[in-house]
């Protein structure tokens, strides 16, 4: 199945998806594509051929989820092959098992090759994160894997939901060897949506859509000795370490474009320090915030002594954010360093 295929097999039946208008007063289905460069997959000497994911097609009609996983050419093995897509399904990021990414995995299905069969799992407290929620069978591809999965079983009525996908191999001693992620790992997770509704909701407007906070605060100033040194060269005498909490609360998530951070004591300013989305992928290993979620990121404070000597300032935490719309949010915060 390639970019821009639409098919969706149930049992026997196939429902092509965009071949042709859906009747009048029938909704069409829901569809995206999801692609990967060849020839990034992990190399390890355990395994003799690294499934290399380079494309997916997800497709909601009918009741159904159709996942099409596709792989480079000679690098899907029937023998030892698997797939692991995490889903979240309600796209609130404060419920499910927290991901890296901001998603708050609901369900995940785990598709072996060997056996012809995908697990579908379901989030669960304890020990054991997931919990086996069924069973479906897998459709082979020339160079992948597709599972139809009802949407009863993923507890989702809609279809809406965001997704990453795994490619891994079994192999001694370690339990399992991830090869590939689809979309990447410096990439937001997937989502697939109503194109109507996506369309039209927007994205609410005024400062409750994205909502930031620094914590502690007041945040505690550390004298360096010997001095502290800044990522460009400079000593400084004196370090604070804060807790930046950048929270969506929208249905869209939205990348963090750089955030800046003015001082000021006594009404006096001592400069503006501006922080990009690298030092968030450094410190947090992205700048995604998912939709109806938090993404947390620490942060250092380089500073000098005041003019009298004293290191307490008033902090102004300016953020801006551009949504998978691309449209641009702002959000502030003040606190204090004493």
């Amino acid at each position: 199945m390639k970019a821009g295929a639409c098919l969706l097999a149930v049992g026997v039946a196939a429902l092509t998806a965009c071949a042709h208008p859906a009747p009048s007063g029938k909704p069409l289905p829901w569809h995206v594509d999801v692609t990967d460069p060849i020839g990034d997959a992990v190399r390890d000497s355990r395994i003799p051929v690294s499934p290399d994911l380079v494309h997916a097609a997800v497709t909601v009609a009918g009741g159904y989820a159709a996942f099409a996983v596709e792989f480079a050419p000679g690098t899907f093995n029937p023998q030892t092959t698997r797939v692991s897509i995490v889903l979240d399904t309600d796209q609130n990021g404060l419920t499910g098992i927290r991901q890296f990414d901001g998603m708050g995995a609901d369900f995940a299905l785990d598709l072996a090759a060997a056996t012809g069969t995908a697990a579908v799992l379901q989030a669960a407290s304890g020990a054991v994160p997931f919990q086996p929620a069924g069973q479906i069978p897998i459709v082979f591809l020339q160079d992948g894997m597709q599972v139809n999965v009802p949407l009863q079983m993923l507890g989702n009525a809609s279809g809406a939901m965001t997704f990453r996908i795994r490619s891994y191999v079994l192999a001694n001693p370690m339990p399992s060897i991830t090869a590939d992620t689809m979309p990447d790992m410096r990439l937001p997770p997937a989502q697939i949506n109503d194109p109507e509704a996506s369309a039209s909701a927007g994205r609410p407007s005024g400062p409750s859509a994205i909502v930031v906070s620094v914590t502690p605060n007041p945040v505690a100033v550390m004298a360096c000795n010997p001095p502290c040194i800044a990522i460009n060269g400079m000593p400084y005498p004196f370090r604070a370490l804060a807790t930046l909490t950048i929270e969506d609360r929208t249905r869209v998530g939205a990348h963090v474009d750089f955030f800046t951070v003015a001082q000021q004591h006594n009404g006096r300013s001592y400069g503006t320090i501006m922080y990009g989305p690298d030092v968030l992928v450094r410190r947090a290993g992205t700048n995604y915030v998912g939709a109806r979620s938090r993404l947390m990121v620490s942060f250092i404070i380089n500073l000098n002594a005041n003019d009298d000597g004293t290191h307490d300032r008033i902090e102004t935490l300016d953020i801006q954010l551009t949504d998978e719309g691309g449209r641009r949010l702002t959000a502030s915060t003040q606190f204090a360093l004493f």
